[in-house]
């Protein structure tokens, strides 16, 4: 399911951050990897007659023009059986592998037995030392490169503005964290799709889309996810024009799903007539809304002393962090998006002696300018 897949990653991505394990890194990299490769749609340009499904893409390789999209989900069949592409017995690895020894590592690394874990084969499990894992990366391509020959399982290849916007987020912080511009192209070309394919001109958006055509009216849920992945895109950018359809959508939704006792419906006002209106404040496998707090910067996005202050910025974990940037001649943009116009808390808020300056904000009060990463470290390490 792709909103399993965007919530564990970022998990892992968040472990990482929280405990320096660079086998959660790992995780998180394959994770998004295989997201690329297996559930991944890319369109041949903007012209909705001109997309196409590509059957497969390797994560270097999303070189085409056009958008981004993510398939709901992947077979857990194929074959009529259950499990058939993902599992392995120790013989079908020997006869990928020529060496016995190399074989033999691997499925120790792995767990794999003779005795099984799942109806008399193997789901790979890596239970060895993190030291064993990039040594068999050459192995574990030569069995990717076998299970590639087999019959692959289905997709269910609709495409949900919800579930895309959890990747969007995935692939954005993930870009963020680890410095990985194919994860932010991948994000730029799925939120370009989004807003292009399931949004409206008055920025009302639709449910699922599917063979070059939208529809349903969108839930609160669809809102939601996909500010949030616009929101985690901008910290990552810092281009306005994602702020600003975070902020259309965000009125739209207000205005459109706000109940008067507080909260949000979960459709809207305009929505076919139901038997009640609901509105679920529970999570289940997918997240309900989410409360932020606001860290802004300004200064040369490009310059030392800024890259310096972002360091400090995205190093560890903080769950309700937003960071927002802009530069002092951003501000009078003629078309009205310059990151300083477009993002009312960087609205009056200027260089300090000519260096870039970090504001630090809690609660809609923000503390006194900093220049230094470690006034800057010690401000956000206050509770």
């Amino acid at each position: 399911m792709l909103y399993d897949q965007s919530q564990l990653a970022r998990v892992y991505l968040h472990a990482w951050q929280v405990t320096g394990n660079e086998f959660s890194r790992t995780i998180t990299e394959e994770m998004l990897n295989y997201v690329v490769w297996e559930m991944t749609y890319v369109g041949a340009g903007a012209n909705d007659q001109q997309l196409r499904h590509p059957p497969k893409l390797h994560s270097n390789a999303i070189d085409e023009v056009g958008g981004v999209a993510f398939y709901s989900t992947q077979d857990a069949d194929s074959e009529g059986e259950e499990g058939k592409f993902f599992v392995w017995t120790p013989e079908e690895i020997r006869g990928v592998l020529d060496d016995d020894l190399q074989a033999d590592a691997f499925m120790t690394a792995y767990g794999v037995t003779l005795h099984s874990n799942f109806e008399g084969k193997n789901i790979l499990e890596f239970v060895g030392d993190m030291e064993q894992h990039p040594a068999l990366a050459e192995v574990r391509r030569k069995l990717f490169e076998a299970r590639e020959k087999r019959v692959h399982p289905g997709r269910d290849e609709k495409v949900l503005t919800s579930w895309n916007g959890l990747m969007l987020a995935a692939f954005a912080e993930a870009d963020r964290t680890r410095n990985r511009p194919d994860y932010q192209d991948v994000a730029e070309r799925n939120a370009d799709f989004l807003l292009r394919e399931l949004r409206s001109e008055n920025s009302r958006l639709l449910r699922s889309w599917k063979d070059g055509k939208a529809k349903l009216n969108g839930y609160l849920e669809d809102y939601g996810y996909l500010i949030e992945g616009l929101q985690e895109l901008y910290q990552t950018t810092f281009d306005p024009r994602w702020f600003v359809a975070t902020q259309e959508l965000a009125e739209t939704m207000i205005t459109h799903f706000r109940s008067a006792e507080g909260g949000f419906f979960d459709t809207s006002d305009d929505h076919e007539t139901l038997i009640t209106h609901p509105r679920d404040l529970q999570d289940n496998a997918a997240p309900s809304g989410n409360a932020m707090a606001v860290t802004a910067l300004v200064g040369d996005p490009d310059s030392a002393d800024t890259e310096a202050l972002l360091n400090v910025v995205r190093d560890g974990y903080r769950p309700f962090q937003v960071v927002a940037l802009g530069s002092p001649d951003s501000g009078n943009a003629a078309d009205g998006v310059g990151s300083i116009a477009a993002v009312p808390l960087l609205q009056d808020r200027g260089l300090a002696d000519g260096q870039a300056t970090a504001y630090v904000c809690r609660d809609f009060a923000c503390q006194a300018p900093v220049t230094k990463p470690a006034e800057l470290q010690a401000e956000l390490e206050q509770r």
